[in-house]
């Protein structure tokens, strides 16, 4: 009134009050993302920890190659290969298709990355013997340990899944045209309050490869109920 803002009832604000809000009705976000690698450029949504080695990533129609540096998802400020989005709610599931060769001493696959000190991990390896693994690898603080293995008749490309709700991740191989759960970490220890750092980052859910090359196909991520 005559050039002043009048605020709440006659001067005064009440702990609850109604008003319209300017602008029209919100839209609602959709958090999904799909990425078959067939443009020459990342999409957007891709973060990278640190400054990548881009020498790493080799964009080709329809895939990218992954090709490991000197550091690995546990290095101290390391650059580890992973690429990787952010999680933007508490349920959500991602789905990748890796494939290519996989060396003895090599990991590869998805991560569900808080910082390198906390990290759940499902990946593929070669044993000395040749056959395949597929593991879910747990580093908590000073911790780092697979808590679950199973041999996988790998044949040059697999499927992976990780799916969270507000108590688990949860980890998934393809067997048979099916996702079969491997094993499950508590969402709380990749959590600001119980990192010693204490930072506010948040989560990342990446792909990933250590000691090896790695071609990825497809991604899907998607928030559900």
């Amino acid at each position: 009134e005559d050039g002043w803002a009048t605020v709440g009832y006659d001067g005064t604000l009440h702990f609850e009050m109604e008003g319209p809000l300017p602008g029209p009705a919100p839209h609602p976000v959709s958090l999904d993302f799909e990425d078959h690698f067939e443009k020459d450029t990342l999409h957007l949504r891709w973060n990278f920890v640190r400054n990548p080695n881009r020498e790493c990533y080799t964009l080709e129609k329809g895939r990218l190659t992954m090709k490991s540096g000197e550091d690995d998802l546990s290095t101290l400020r390391g650059t580890p290969t992973m690429i990787a989005v952010r999680q933007q709610a508490f349920a959500m599931e991602m789905v990748a298709k890796l494939s290519g060769d996989v060396e003895i001493g090599q990991y590869a696959g998805l991560t569900a990355f808080y910082n390198n000190d906390y990290h759940y991990d499902i990946l593929i390896t070669k044993e000395a013997d040749g056959h395949y693994d597929v593991c879910l690898r747990k580093h908590v603080a000073d911790i780092d340990v697979i808590v679950a293995r199973q041999s996988i008749d790998y044949q040059g490309s697999i499927h992976l899944k990780m799916a969270s709700d507000e108590e688990w991740y949860v980890f998934y191989y393809e067997k048979n045209g099916d996702f079969v759960e491997l094993g499950r970490g508590r969402t709380s220890l990749l959590c600001t309050e119980i990192t010693h750092t204490m930072t506010f980052t948040g989560t990342y859910w990446g792909l990933f490869t250590e000691n090896g090359e790695i071609a990825v196909e497809s991604v899907s991520v998607k928030e559900h109920n």
